[in-house]
């Protein structure tokens, strides 16, 4: 009998009742999509045409395949695109990034988490891997780790009764984090006794433990959770076709502890809370597996952010969340699996947790050893102890005083933004940035012209306030297009991109610009020293070719002996720029004497990738990737990775190619004599004769490799590869 079943709907089964009974079945080889030219199928199964769209995952016996790294074979596979990025939005100025399985946000400077959403330390005084956060200033907090306290996390502590603080004030959740449970597919059962703090824990949106799938917030993830809401215990799962929720009666919060006990089987839950009734539950959908691959987090999770994980176990905080900072404890989590009789402690070995942070011993609190100066008042975060300080004074233990230009002062210094405070015995100066001046560098008069996400814009300030005009039109970036910007005040501002004026609507009051600095073109000797409101964003020098500037019908002469100062500037010759050959080589590896020798490659042909693998018998046909054109100022990473005659290839991280070049396997190995070729041959050896035509000229890009290794060539073999394609053919340092 085989059953089938789709999106949660009723299986449809079918019997044969003729065969006769066989104990086991072996299969050989499974193929996903299509099945090629030389494997076998039944007479039965008919025509076979191959499957168009996007697998997502395998599971085979509650065992999930990677479904690119464990194939033997392939041909023409490429990632498939999901809009990721549609439904995360970054935190903190983030960047989101997304492939077919995965998303993840890079993060500025100074940020860190999933989202990008924790402030990290500039340095980091902690000890044992704590994590640093900044407080004020440059004050920080330590977040100690399972089994260590103090301000610095340098004290061991041990903990047999775990006690919990909930989400701290830095958006972190104590938690103990231990090795995944197995065998929890088709049946489990969970004991746990925890302790509240105080009622007012009892009402909040707490997680007491969580163990689930990979959590991008979809319905469909497989997760088991327990929690508290408004004073009731809440046990929550999904099989994959939808939650299964009991709550509990009201807790009593005249009890010291409370005792837990909830199972499951197949797609029947169960919830007992201390000597409430029993209460069961029938998970929706017709799928009876249980499929978490977490590990087993118990108190909060290691980067809580409610968003990132399943639908229906996005419990708000931490265990025991309160204001007061008060902590709850649990004293014993225990679980009996369906190949385990007998009840047992979580870890491997049992007990032992693999990580944690801000946990410490029930009953106990680390203020106990750590002395407040001068009013300073201890925080209590389960083993993590900080100092809140009063007005004057900063520090560890509060025994620092505050300066006047610290962010913390109170009065804050009045320097205008951009300026820098210097402390003085006398209290304070401030130190102007170019284009301002007075005491407190309130005075600014400045123009400037600057490219703004393409568009020319021009800001000015004759000492009132700062007139700004933006292009509606934007500017060419191929590396081949010259622009005329013209800029101005004639009563009003004024400004032209190759003919197209836009004019200030209304004039300012004052009419003089009066500035006392030089005069600068491409960026100035320090960038952070630019008036802040004369740029939109963060200054960065201007990267192209500037072929006049005229002011008041003077010439400037750009030249060495005409410019005051200045540096990293090259020369510009005024004819288009840019790489305008066809085909170009990036990498060969091999002696390339003739046909018949080993080799892979990798060029470009019209800005789009080539690659090339001969393995003994003949150049392979070369495989294009045209997705994606590769131009002037970026940067690109190249995997290309060769396991007997299957190719796989990779541009920033994602899958461009998967061939195999020979299913025959007549030749499997990569003999290349450990020669390796960059951007073409040496003097007097024709590209196009030793790559038989299949690359023609040298390429003008640059080249960068990894900071440790040039090649890495383990079998089977792979050529990892970072490569900048510069608008001419001066290679960029």
């Amino acid at each position: 009998m085989i059953e089938m079943t789709a999106d949660g709907k009723p299986p449809i089964q079918k019997k044969d009742i003729e065969t006769s009974y066989t104990s086991e079945v072996y299969f050989e080889s499974m193929f996903l999509g299509h099945i090629p030219a030389n494997g076998k199928t039944s007479k039965n199964v008919g025509h076979i045409c191959g499957f168009r769209g996007c697998i997502w995952e395998l599971q085979v016996n509650n065992k999930e395949f990677s479904i690119i790294d464990e194939a033997q074979h392939g041909r023409n596979i490429e990632n498939c695109h999901v809009p990721w990025c549609a439904r995360h939005l970054c935190q903190n100025n983030g960047a989101c990034i997304s492939d077919s399985e995965d998303w993840f946000c890079e993060c500025p400077r100074l940020y860190s988490g999933k989202l990008c959403q924790f402030a990290t330390c500039e340095n980091n005084p902690c000890g044992n891997g704590a994590t640093c956060v900044p407080k004020l200033g440059t004050d920080i907090v330590c977040l100690c780790p399972y089994g260590r306290s103090g301000p610095f996390c340098t004290d061991a502590v041990a903990v047999t009764q775990p006690r919990f603080s909930g989400t701290d004030d830095f958006g972190y959740t104590s938690f103990l984090a231990y090795s995944r449970v197995s065998d929890i597919s088709s049946h489990h059962e969970f004991h746990l006794k925890f302790q509240l703090a105080n009622n007012h824990s009892a009402l909040q949106n707490n997680l007491i433990f969580f163990t689930g799938q990979k959590g991008h917030g979809l319905d469909g993830d497989d997760f088991l959770a327990v929690g508290l809401l408004t004073g009731r215990v809440v046990y929550t799962y999904n099989l994959g076709s939808g939650v299964a929720r009991i709550r509990s009666e009201p807790l009593d919060l005249s009890l010291g502890i409370h005792t837990v006990r909830l199972g499951r089987s197949f797609r029947e839950g169960w919830l007992k809370v201390d000597d409430h009734k029993n209460k069961s539950v029938i998970g929706p959908g017709r799928l009876v597996g249980l499929n978490v691959f977490s590990e087993f987090y118990v108190g909060g999770y290691s980067e809580y952010t409610p968003g990132l994980l399943p639908n229906g176990a996005n419990f708000k905080n931490g265990f025991q969340d309160c204001p007061c900072l008060s902590s709850g404890c649990i004293f014993t989590v225990q679980a009996r699996t369906e190949k385990d009789g007998r009840f047992r402690g979580l870890g491997n070995p049992e007990g032992h947790p693999s990580s944690g942070r801000s946990v410490g011993q029930c009953g106990a609190t680390p203020c106990g050893v750590v002395e407040c100066h001068n009013g300073g008042t201890c925080a209590d975060g389960g083993s993590t102890v900080y100092c809140h300080y009063p007005t004057g004074w900063r520090g560890a233990l509060c025994a620092e005083t505050v300066s006047p230009c610290d962010p913390e002062h109170d009065p804050p210094h009045r320097c205008n933004r951009g300026a820098t405070c210097i402390p003085s015995p006398q209290g304070y100066a401030c130190h102007c940035p170019l284009g301002t001046t007075g005491s407190y560098c309130e005075q600014g008069d400045f123009l400037c012209i600057s490219l703004v996400n393409g568009s020319i814009q021009l800001r000015y300030n004759l000492g009132d306030r700062t007139i700004t005009l933006e292009t509606l039109q934007k500017v060419a970036t191929n590396g081949s297009t010259w622009h005329m910007v013209k800029a101005g005040r004639f009563g009003a501002g004024y400004l032209d991109l190759d003919g197209i004026r836009m004019t200030e609507k209304a004039s300012t009051k004052m009419s003089i610009l009066d500035t006392n600095t030089d005069f600068y073109i491409g960026g100035v000797s320090s960038l952070n020293r630019v008036n802040p409101s004369a740029i939109a964003n963060e200054p960065v020098g201007f990267h192209g070719c500037v072929q006049e500037v005229i002011i008041n019908n003077q010439e400037l002469q750009l030249t060495e002996l005409g410019a005051k100062g200045g540096s990293n500037v090259g020369d510009c010759d005024g004819t288009a720029c840019g790489t305008t050959e066809t085909d170009s080589l990036i990498i060969w590896m091999g002696k390339a004497q003739n046909e018949d020798n080993d080799f892979p490659a990798i060029g470009l042909h019209n800005q789009t990738l080539k690659i090339a693998v001969n393995l003994g018998e003949r150049i392979a046909v070369p495989m294009s990737y045209s997705n994606d054109t590769f131009c002037c100022n970026k940067w690109h990473h190249v995997a290309i990775i060769q396991n007997q005659t299957l190719i796989k290839a990779y541009v920033n991280n994602s899958l461009i190619l998967f061939e195999d070049i020979d299913p025959n396997r007549r030749f499997t190995a990569l003999n290349y004599d450990g020669i390796c070729y960059l951007g073409g041959f040496e003097y007097g050896r024709k590209l196009v004769i030793k790559s038989k035509k299949t690359f023609y000229v040298k390429s003008q890009g640059s080249c960068s490799m990894d900071d440790h290794k040039i090649f890495e060539l383990p079998k089977p073999h792979s050529i990892l590869l970072g490569y900048k394609f510069s608008n001419d053919s001066t290679p960029f340092l």
